[in-house]
């Protein structure tokens, strides 16, 4: 698509995804996967200098179905520096070993490089449960699929409040922003994910400690 004809139409699209596509040099398969994960939009990054945070997703390879071009962006924009980064920090930090065994790279090449036709199927997980069908009790692969999450809604609105709210208010001020602020009211009435303000709580604090590591170097 060419990138005038994208920008039009960006302009007839919901506000929140709207806000995360602005500022792309493309609008590919990839990009737009990226950029759905962000929380705001590239444009908004390199505003307030953060730019250098952008992941950088090589160029798919050419013989990727969109699917694949799909799993490309998620591997080198969310899995490699969020997913695989928080798994190791966290299990360091405990001093815990972990393996991720279907990332081994020949099983990753493989399978990116099947069609989507085989990926598509009934229920989580169609490809892996086909190929481990005849290994597995029923009751394992036909569970409904299971996620890992904490409270933070309510978190966010007792506990840890005063943090997240002195955060938002950090990140407002020291980037010369009203976004934090509105987001955080939209949390609070209850039209907002909670990751949205989580995040520029968690952002404004690490600025303002930033800010107090430059100062101090200033003095000394």
């Amino acid at each position: 698509m060419p990138r005038e004809v994208g920008q039009k139409l960006i302009s007839y699209f919901p506000k929140k995804l709207k806000d995360k596509i602005q500022g792309l040099d493309s609008f590919s398969v990839a990009d737009l996967t990226s950029a759905h994960r962000r929380f705001t939009s590239v444009a908004a990054l390199e505003e307030m200098g953060l730019s250098e945070g952008i992941p950088f997703i090589p160029p798919p390879p050419s013989n990727l179905d969109m699917m694949g071009q799909i799993s490309w962006a998620e591997i080198y924009g969310y899995m490699i520096p969020m997913l695989l980064r928080d798994s190791d920090q966290m299990s360091m930090a405990v001093g815990l070993e972990i393996r991720v065994p279907f990332l081994d790279h020949q099983l990753v090449e493989a399978v990116l490089g099947l069609s989507q036709k085989f990926k598509k199927g009934s229920g989580v997980k169609a490809l892996l449960v086909e190929a481990f069908k005849d290994e597995l009790p029923t009751e394992v692969y036909n569970r409904p699929k299971q996620g890992f999450a904490l409270p933070m809604d309510e978190w966010i609105q007792d506990p840890l409040a005063d943090f997240v709210e002195e955060g938002v208010l950090s990140a407002a001020d020291l980037l010369s922003l009203t976004e934090p602020l509105q987001q955080l009211k939209e949390f609070k009435n209850g039209k907002l994910h909670w990751t949205r303000v989580w995040l520029w709580g968690v952002l404004g604090h690490w600025l303002s400690r930033k800010e107090k590591a430059l100062s101090l170097d200033f003095v000394e």
